[in-house]
């Protein structure tokens, strides 16, 4: 919006000039001098027609006589005011009566200025030009006025609109997940703070904390692509870690650097019971026991999503795999920071001092609670965020039962499809992704499509983990084990130069049914599966060697051909 100011020739201008006089020499008099400096004078004989002038003709100046019939010239300009209340017109009182008194009146009653008489028309061209300036810079002002309050309507329905949409954008649904509890508190109407959620299709949790630097809607925008990215991608299955390479080369193109954005990126596997996170310039998740026994605090490792161009970022993530009930809190720097009324801000100290000593039922509420008494009535300078996922409620089932065959809805032809994935490909793939796209394109129904991915995505990683990278699972089940696998898998996914997987999906029609044939091979040397097969899933309480049982749980048949590096599954569609 732009507001402009009093135009420069505002001397020429043609004014209306409403001149109130019961001597028709005066009248005379001052109506052919205003038209010689090119106005056009209205007149008025007493302060009655004066009055109806105005209603009438809108002058945009009065000179008016005091002593006059019917209504004198006081009487006329109360009415005159009253007329124009929301619209200022300047009104000059001509009179003989020169005492101070006389004039302090007049000017109280509702008049700009005061002439005695007789006239100096030197003085009355003064005065008009005076009176027009003011007049142009009131009448500007009233404009400007105008424009503003247009203005603000039209911000108010944006910021509406914007509203609206960001909480669409958030997905608040996701966020009535039995793990999670989070608490949002908006310095300003709009908040540079989110936290979102999402299940992928093998049931794992995505959660997203992130700060935008500022405040309000600027700040709350610059949210907005990290948000479609991580629903985007999350709800795919994609790693942390090209989560969070994909915001930074989204936001490091789009925003101005000092604009960045502090994120904690987190993905729960309660089937493998282990957290991973990307952590870019937020304080530290801690995860606590049920008792308050800190378990773990994720470092701040990174800087900020924004900061840093592609070839500098760093994707790198941390993994803890927990072995009991737990919480994992993660919260914004505002919350760390919020001032009470001495200026002594919450503190890392009395964050940490409330997890552990309240239970963890009512963790969360007395976090709040605490942070709320501790605000006072002040109002917090910044954005203040918070969530706790609860372990124990990530609830993956047991066992997933087969699910009954439909209805064919998609391709009912024959199809077959192969990957063969390098060395070098497997260092980085991120297979599910991949997988989700094609089965999506070949129109089979979500809820099957899942399972199909969750079926190779198992089949790919015990190929890439036993065939490829020769490692051993039963690892994990001694102390300190399961960090010193993914150390181990780490090492040697870096070290990787020889080998490839081959997947193969093939649509079978067999008696008039659609059967998916899923095929993965590697050029390993193989591993002892026979001890999987016969596993119980639902009695299985180690840390490893669950993926082949749920496998089999979900599909027709399972075999394994040679030494195990080829495993064959049909799986009705």
């Amino acid at each position: 919006m732009r507001l402009t100011s009093a135009p420069q020739d505002s001397v020429q201008q043609r004014l209306k000039i409403l001149v109130a006089d019961d001597a028709e020499s005066n009248l005379l008099l001052i109506s052919k001098f205003i038209s010689t400096l090119g106005h056009t004078p209205l007149l008025a004989r007493n302060g009655v027609e004066a009055v109806k002038q105005f209603e009438c003709a809108a002058p945009d100046m009065v000179l008016m006589d005091v002593v006059m019939p019917v209504m004198d010239g006081y009487q006329a300009a109360i009415k005159i005011r009253e007329i124009s209340q929301h619209h200022w017109v300047p009104i000059i009182f001509i009179s003989a009566k020169t005492e101070e008194a006389e004039q302090a009146h007049g000017l109280s009653i509702g008049g700009d200025d005061y002439l005695p008489k007789p006239l100096n028309l030197l003085l009355l061209e003064a005065k008009i030009n005076v009176m027009r300036r003011i007049a142009g810079m009131q009448r500007q002002l009233e404009e400007n006025a105008q424009q503003l309050q247009t203005y603000q309507r039209e911000a108010e329905e944006e910021q509406r609109t914007a509203y609206t949409l960001m909480k669409r954008m958030i997905h608040t649904e996701s966020l009535n997940d039995p793990a999670l509890r989070y608490w949002v508190s908006p310095a300003k109407r709009f908040c540079g703070d989110t936290v979102a959620a999402t299940r992928s299709h093998n049931n794992n949790l995505y959660v997203i904390l992130a700060d935008a630097t500022g405040h309000g809607l600027p700040a709350a925008l610059n949210l907005l692509p990290v948000i479609q990215i991580f629903y985007g991608m999350a709800d795919k299955g994609f790693n942390v870690a090209h989560i969070a390479e994909e915001m930074n080369r989204r936001l490091s193109g789009t925003i101005p650097t000092e604009r960045f954005i502090s994120t904690v990126l987190a993905c729960f596997s309660y089937r493998e019971k282990t957290i991973e996170v990307w952590n870019g310039g937020n304080p530290g998740p801690v995860l606590l026991s049920a008792t308050g026994e800190i378990l773990h605090q994720f470092a701040p490792r990174h800087l900020p999503l924004g900061i840093l161009d592609a070839k500098t970022f760093d994707p790198r993530t941390e993994i803890f795999h927990w072995k009991t009930s737990c919480q994992l809190i993660i919260c914004s720097d505002g919350l760390l920071e919020i001032e009470n009324s001495k200026g002594t801000p919450f503190g890392k100290a009395r964050f940490l001092e409330i997890l552990t000593s309240v239970p963890a039922k009512p963790r969360f509420a007395a976090l709040v609670a605490a942070v709320r008494e501790h605000m006072e009535s002040n109002a917090a300078h910044d954005d203040i965020s918070m969530v706790m996922i609860d372990c124990t409620q990530l609830h993956y089932p047991a066992k997933l039962e087969a699910l009954a065959p439909q209805p064919a809805t998609g391709h009912n032809g024959p199809w077959r499809c192969q990957l063969t994935i390098g060395a070098a490909v497997a260092k980085t793939l991120d297979l599910a992704p991949l997988l989700l796209h094609h089965l999506e394109a070949m129109e089979i129904e979500k809820t099957k499509c899942d399972r199909v991915v969750l079926i190779i995505s198992e089949l790919y990683n015990n190929a890439l983990d036993h065939g490829l990278l020769h490692l051993d699972s039963s690892v994990k089940a001694t102390p300190g084990g399961f960090e010193q696998y993914l150390a181990l898998r780490q090492e040697r996914l870096e070290n990787l130069h020889h080998g490839e997987i081959e997947t193969q999906v093939e649509q079978l029609i067999i008696k008039n049914r659609r059967i998916l044939r899923i095929c993965v091979k590697d050029s390993g040397p193989g591993f002892d599966f026979l001890p999987h097969l016969n596993q119980d899933l639902s009695h299985n309480v180690q840390p490893y060697g669950r993926g082949i049982p749920l496998v089999k749980g979900l599909c027709k048949n399972i075999r394994f051909v040679g030494n195990g590096n080829e495993v064959i599954v049909d799986y009705a569609l």
